[in-house]
């Protein structure tokens, strides 16, 4: 889906690829590939004047694992990289222990027998690309349509909730990563060790390093410090590697966050809010030297603000604000993103952090360092 955003300035793709069991890590990566390549032939055709060369690619844990990963396969690379919670390094050994919490299986043996058959699929036909989170099962199908941006949605329940069942199954188990990663084709444990490495974003960079080429994209991460799926060293360790190389990157922890806490859905509001209640304050080195018209809006930092996005602002006031910067900083760039968000679409920090990002790539690369530096003291 190919949907404009923050005015006529940014076009955000979201990307589908293939879901384990059926395939693995390289077939997503192709499918995030192909993906790209679709958008170089096709793009121009659909959105005149655009232009290529300058795009971005982001998304949310499995989704930010890829995007990390695109940084380092796609050419040319992308402008900019943003990273929400996402995997980085597949050696954690987190990832291979059971989380027995993640599903009931007391008085369900014929379900388990199920999923043990399921987690067997390696037929690649067979494979979803498109997955709802459990808390997306009760909510009104409208608000689902317009969460997904897809007004034609219809959501098969029972097989949602198998999926559901077996995505939590595989967590349990400690086996996702084990099933991604496809552990079963390697040899030996020094086998698949290499293979982790060579699929983590984290060690493709040291890598690289020891290489000389410390060629990789700027940036942006977000992460909750309190997520128990993909644990928030992941990204500090990322961020201090970055760091270390020389590459600008900038990063916003959520004291107490879990996995997955900026797309919760307020039904009662119809917006799309992070679960903390305070404002989001975002630095005012993003749009340094930009002064806001009469009845534009700033987007500074600290108690003095004259307006702070909040997380639980209605998308389209975050897109009237956005686009008002967007046009004044934007306004001789046609620049697409490609999101790879796995299953969502509406996520209101993912969006403005895009915006940011680019906003720092293109217009201040010391501001940048300088804000990823106060960021990690304060």
């Amino acid at each position: 889906m190919i949907h404009p955003a923050f005015g006529d300035d940014f076009h955000i793709v979201s990307v589908s690829y293939r879901y384990i069991p059926q395939v693995g890590i390289a077939e997503e990566i192709e499918d995030c590939v192909d993906a790209f390549q679709w958008c170089r032939q096709n793009l121009p055709s659909i959105v005149p004047g655009i232009d290529i060369e300058k795009y971005w690619v982001g998304g949310d844990s499995a989704g930010g694992t890829l995007s990390t990963l695109m940084g380092h396969h796609l050419k040319p690379s992308p402008r900019a990289v943003l990273d929400v919670y996402g995997v980085v390094d597949f050696l954690d050994p987190h990832f291979y222990s059971p989380y027995p919490a993640a599903i009931d299986l007391i008085g369900r043996e014929d379900l388990e027998k199920r999923l043990e058959v399921a987690i067997q699929d390696r037929d690649p036909s067979r494979a979803a690309h498109a997955r709802p989170a459990r808390f997306h099962l009760g909510l009104p199908a409208e608000v689902l349509r317009s969460f997904w941006g897809k007004e034609d949605l219809q959501l098969d329940l029972e097989a949602a909730t198998f999926d559901c069942d077996l995505y939590d199954y595989t967590t349990a188990k400690g086996k996702r990563v084990t099933l991604l990663l496809r552990k079963e084709e390697c040899a030996t444990e020094d086998e698949f060790d290499e293979r982790c490495r060579e699929h983590s974003s984290l060690h493709m960079l040291v890598k690289k390093e020891k290489e000389g080429a410390k060629a990789y994209p700027p940036c942006f991460i977000l992460h909750g410090t309190g997520d128990a799926l993909v644990p928030v060293d992941q990204s500090y360790r990322f961020e201090q590697k970055l760091k270390e190389v020389g590459i600008p990157v900038q990063a916003r922890y959520f004291d107490g966050e879990p996995h997955g806490f900026d797309q919760r859905i307020d039904v009662s509001s119809g917006c799309y809010p992070c679960c903390r209640s305070e404002p989001m304050a975002l630095s005012s080195t993003a749009i340094q030297g930009l002064t806001p018209g009469p009845g534009e809006l700033r987007v500074v930092d600290g108690r003095s603000a004259d307006h702070r996005l909040r997380p639980h602002s209605c998308l389209t006031e975050v897109h009237a604000g956005c686009a008002r910067i967007s046009r004044r900083m934007h306004a001789r760039w046609r620049t697409p993103s490609m999101v790879n968000e796995g299953t969502s679409m509406a996520t209101i920090h993912a969006r403005i952090a895009m915006a940011l990002a680019c906003m720092f790539v293109h217009h201040n690369r010391t501001s940048f360092k300088a804000a990823g530096e106060r960021q990690r003291r304060g």
